[in-house]
């Protein structure tokens, strides 16, 4: 099992009016739309919230979660030095909360958030 989102630059900024490819799109209740015709246009998934909703509503474990939304994703990609916490990969990390909010990120071994 792999965790994907294609979010759009919506995702995790609320509602209101975007550009999607030069395509106007609304987002409501967290719903992308196109303004014209009113299809999906992508979604506002962020990875948090897939974890969260993977263990909270799904009930996998948080071990299985976890490496869903990076190990199995990098290996998949043939990404040899992320995806896991070990000597010779990346330093990059995201902190959760215990309610799996994101707390912090580091990227490339730099706290950014």
């Amino acid at each position: 099992m792999a965790l994907v989102t294609d979010a759009m630059t919506a995702a995790g900024a609320g509602d209101g009016d975007y550009d999607l490819g030069g395509q106007r799109v609304v987002v409501t209740d967290g719903i992308a739309r196109l303004c014209d015709g009113g299809a999906i246009a992508g979604s506002t998934l962020t990875m948090d919230v897939a974890l969260q909703r993977t263990v909270h509503d799904a009930g996998v474990s948080i071990v299985d979660a976890v490496r869903a939304a990076a190990t199995t994703p990098a290996r998949v990609l043939g990404l040899a030095d992320v995806g896991a916490i070990q000597p010779g990969h990346r330093a990059d990390l995201v902190v959760l909360n215990a309610d799996l909010t994101v707390r912090a990120v580091m990227r490339h071994g730099t706290w950014v958030t």
